[in-house]
């Protein structure tokens, strides 16, 4: 709200006692609706401070915002934060609403098609419907969630050097330090509950496999998650707890980009919270398409190659909770000034 409260000038003023209320006023249009009220109060001493009184206006502005599930936010505001979409890379999310706080960039022969498209920036390339450009920032849903991975620790001495699997391996919920690599032939099970990867990064190459259900992969500030070559990932999200919803958290401080080139990160149901990070997908691939639903909250998004990210919006047809903030669950107005 903007509240401005001025002298009335003495040549037209009156004295007043109390204060005078004209009708509130309101106008609908392309910034949202504003609505204004105006009021009178009574000067101090007599009508001496100041003379006639003083005129006060009051003005709000506010825009509608669940036209469409909010399911891909860039939410970087300076010009280094990219929402791009390069080569002849797709990004596809028909049920729901697409939002870059700054720019949004799309190749002339890549493609970006949803519900509803918004940029707080510009807009420029092929983007279906036409982007709505200069549209208020929308702020990180999540701001207010609790991450703290600084109270997981690996053990004193040596920084530990990465587990390549030489077979299986089932993780238990807890700590993983030093980070994992997993090769062609070998799969990685990450057991129901929080994954915490420590100091390490985790890389899925070849044909190698990360799955897992009712899981959520957290990464410190020296981790990141690197999918390339053939490797196949099948991960669905906390359905309980503090990250019912979340299926890949990155700390606040984490700015290690996160990389899917993989030919088959097919399901990848969930809300992936990178806040301070970029997430790029490139390659050849088609990502998240087999997930009922998927949610993007990142500083940065790069789609790159002619990878095809695919942004589902079946909130129902999961056991999965969608996150408050987000999908279905971050509609309704939002006071903008």
């Amino acid at each position: 709200a903007v509240t401005t409260m001025t002298p009335i000038a003495p040549a037209s003023a009156t004295p007043t006692t109390g204060i005078s209320t004209a009708p509130a006023t309101s106008d609908t249009g392309a910034a949202g609706v504003t609505v204004t009220i105006s009021a009178v109060r009574q000067s101090f001493f007599l009508n001496l401070l100041p003379p006639g009184g003083w005129h006060i206006n009051v003005s709000s502005t506010a825009v509608q915002m669940n036209t469409a599930p909010l399911c891909v936010l860039t939410s970087g505001t300076s010009p280094s934060h990219r929402f791009s979409l390069r080569n002849t890379a797709n990004l596809t999310a028909g049920g729901c609403l697409v939002q870059s706080d700054t720019d949004l960039t799309v190749a002339t022969t890549a493609r970006l098609s949803a519900a509803t498209v918004r940029s707080s920036g510009a807009s420029t390339g092929p983007i279906s419907p036409t982007a709505q450009t200069g549209a208020p920032v929308i702020a990180d849903p999540f701001a207010a969630m609790t991450i703290a991975p600084s109270s997981r620790t690996c053990p004193p001495g040596p920084r530990m050097s990465k587990t390549a699997l030489t077979a299986n391996m089932t993780l238990l919920p807890g700590n993983h330090c030093g980070g994992y690599e997993v090769g062609t032939g070998f799969v990685l099970t990450l057991a129901p509950g929080e994954h915490y990867f420590l100091n390490g990064h985790l890389r899925i190459t070849g044909a190698g496999m990360l799955q897992g259900d009712d899981v959520v992969a957290i990464f410190d500030n020296q981790s990141h998650l690197d999918a390339d070559e053939d490797g196949v990932i099948s991960l669905r999200g906390r359905r309980s707890g503090p990250f019912a919803g979340f299926v890949m958290v990155a700390t606040r401080s984490n700015v290690s980009p996160f990389s899917i080139s993989s030919t088959s990160a097919r399901e990848l149901l969930g809300t992936v919270y990178i806040p301070a990070a970029t997430l790029r997908v490139s390659g050849t691939n088609t990502v998240a398409d087999q997930s009922a639903w998927t949610v993007i909250v990142a500083k940065s998004l790069i789609v790159d190659g002619a990878a095809n990210l695919v942004i589902n919006s079946n909130y129902a047809g999961s056991t999965v909770p969608v996150p408050g903030g987000v999908g279905p669950n971050g509609g309704g107005a939002r006071l903008t000034r």
